[in-house]
């Protein structure tokens, strides 16, 4: 699983629309199109593609649902002692 953090800026690379995200983690260089590492440690491996949608502002705010799930917990206010 790809969890490193990724730098933008002068390590970002384009070729012919390709984002190309350079790993500081790893050392290795990811391909957006690919989905996949091209240079580096960690060239050939894939990574996993996670379910997304894309929506509008307004479609987000109109949704039913409950408030959005967050990956932790929210903490919770600590009395004063």
């Amino acid at each position: 699983m790809f969890g490193a953090s990724v730098l933008t800026g002068d390590a970002e690379l384009r070729n012919a629309a390709n984002l190309v995200l350079y790993d500081e983690a790893t050392g290795s260089y990811w391909s957006q199109l690919l989905v996949a590492g091209i240079c580096g440690p960690q060239s050939g491996e894939r990574l996993a593609i996670l379910p997304s949608s894309v929506t509008t502002w307004g479609e987000w705010r109109a949704d039913p649902r409950p408030e959005p799930r967050n990956r932790t917990p929210t903490p919770k206010p600590q009395r004063p002692s």
